[in-house]
């Protein structure tokens, strides 16, 4: 039976306006151990400074024991995990899974975003939650990278169609950060990943409409070389982050 109306965020969550409530209780499982966790709390720091809160009070949660496993090994230790805080009666909006492709089989890779999807069983029309949730409430999300997180960065910038080497991908992010003005260079180890984005006039909905065009045939099973899922957090947070 799905719990409603229950919120187990951080403390004095009851006090944010209105449109911060419903932003909802998130969490999130990152494969990786650095980059992909502090880009979410570089997202979390820029909703929280623009309603003039510490980031500590917006309610997505990363996962620190999540970090180091495989990308089937992390789907089923968020499938643990998130059941024990199920029974312990947390409840959670959205469940975020962000993952890379790395070396692993592409098959066992598309198996994973398949996975993650299907656990979205029941008929629900919150739009908020993108339509289908668990039995529980919570819509899950495949953040997936073909074959690296950088290549989201590179998004916001242009629309790359062809796949480079990781270390490449990292050169262009600079190159483009350096062709805009900024001195400071992007790191796996960033702590604003979001802010250093934006500094360098990288655009979030431009980076969105980039993933866009290469995530279609991700659905149909196979997620192409580049493409990536991570544009479905970002605009599920657009709202929040970009504060009118």
């Amino acid at each position: 039976m799905a719990m409603k109306n229950r919120s187990f965020g951080p403390k004095g969550r009851e006090s944010l306006p209105d449109v911060l409530q419903s932003l909802g209780n998130h969490i999130v499982y990152a494969e990786g151990e650095k980059t992909e966790p502090l880009y979410v709390e570089s997202v979390k720091i820029a909703i929280a400074e623009n309603y003039g809160l510490e980031s500590r009070k917006i309610s997505i949660e990363t996962v620190p024991e999540s970090g180091g496993r495989n990308t089937s090994g992390l789907f089923e230790y968020a499938k643990k995990d998130y059941r024990k805080r199920i029974r312990g009666k947390q409840h959670f909006d959205g469940v975020w899974i962000f993952f890379d492709k790395d070396d692993f089989p592409k098959d066992r890779f598309d198996n994973t975003i398949q996975a993650v999807w299907s656990m979205n069983c029941k008929r629900s029309f919150d739009q908020d939650k993108g339509g289908n949730t668990d039995k529980y409430g919570a819509r899950w999300w495949p953040c997936w990278s073909n074959e690296s997180f950088e290549i989201w960065p590179i998004y916001h910038f242009e629309n790359l169609s062809s796949a480079l080497s990781r270390e490449r991908y990292i050169e262009k992010i600079n190159e483009s950060l350096r062709n805009h003005g900024v001195n400071e260079e992007y790191c796996k180890n960033h702590t604003r990943i979001h802010q250093l984005l934006k500094k360098g006039k990288g655009r979030l909905d431009v980076a969105i409409k980039n993933s866009k065009k290469h995530a279609p045939e991700a659905l149909n099973n196979t997620a192409e070389n580049p493409s990536t899922g991570i544009f479905y957090f970002a605009e599920f947070f657009k709202r929040y982050i970009e504060k009118k």
